[in-house]
């Protein structure tokens, strides 16, 4: 029974034809001196979209040798103050030189460092929490890890009959009322415990490293993607 707890089924792929011979392709030369406006607006995209391609690539080299750069200025200043500041930016600085006589400025270009904690979001592993106690020590790994508890339902007593249709109900009237059994009623929901790194951590990197840096690099690594960094302009 489709509902909003099924999990989703996989699709199907649907088989490749064997064989076969490739299918001929129509294209159609444009006349220039009919549709000038056409051919201009066509070689413009063409070019433009190998423009657009390029530019994204030089992009993501720029913010790779640019971001580690950042984030590393960025914990200097944290472990030095203390605090995390509420916006990070870092601009260039702006250089004039002469062109034919004229003045030119070039620089002066501003990103911001956005440092997005996404604790509690993930599973922490194993490795994971060795790694942080040996950057941080064992007696503060509990206040960087946190052990909870994630639920679910059971689809399959979900979906015996008449259980979606009460679902507003609470479980003990399900019980009650003899639409499950109790043993289903306990088991309904599936209790999975789990390791997690804790909201807050990126705030509090100086004060679980002793301002140090370098730990703070370090632990920044560590908790992975509980943790992005990244720059916009």
């Amino acid at each position: 029974m489709p509902n909003a707890f099924t999990k989703a089924a996989s699709k199907a792929k649907a088989p490749t034809g064997g064989g076969g011979t490739k299918k001929d392709q129509n294209i159609i030369v444009l006349d220039a001196e009919q549709h000038p406006d056409v051919v201009a607006a066509i070689d413009e995209f063409v070019e433009a979209d190998a423009r657009e391609k390029q530019a994204k690539s030089d992009k993501g080299v720029a913010k790779g040798t640019a971001t580690p750069h950042c984030v590393t200025q960025f914990l200097n200043d944290f472990a030095r103050t203390g605090k995390k500041p509420s916006t990070i930016k870092f601009r260039t600085p702006i250089v004039e030189t002469k062109v034919e006589g004229e003045t030119v400025r070039t620089g002066g270009n501003t990103v911001t460092l956005v440092i997005q904690d996404r604790g509690e979001l993930y599973k922490a592993s194993p490795e994971q929490v060795e790694t942080i106690a040996a950057i941080v020590g064992e007696d503060k790994v509990e206040a960087i890890v946190k052990e909870d508890t994630t639920f679910s339902f059971d689809n399959d007593i979900l979906e015996k009959p008449g259980v979606m249709d009460k679902l507003g109900h609470a479980i003990a009237e399900l019980v009650t009322s003899g639409t499950i059994s109790e043993t289903d009623g306990e088991n309904i929901l599936v209790a999975t415990p789990r390791t997690t790194i804790r909201k807050g951590v990126v705030d509090d990197l100086a004060q679980l490293c002793g301002k140090d840096p370098i730990l703070m690099e370090q632990l920044l690594a560590a908790v992975g993607s509980h943790s992005s960094q990244f720059i916009k302009a």
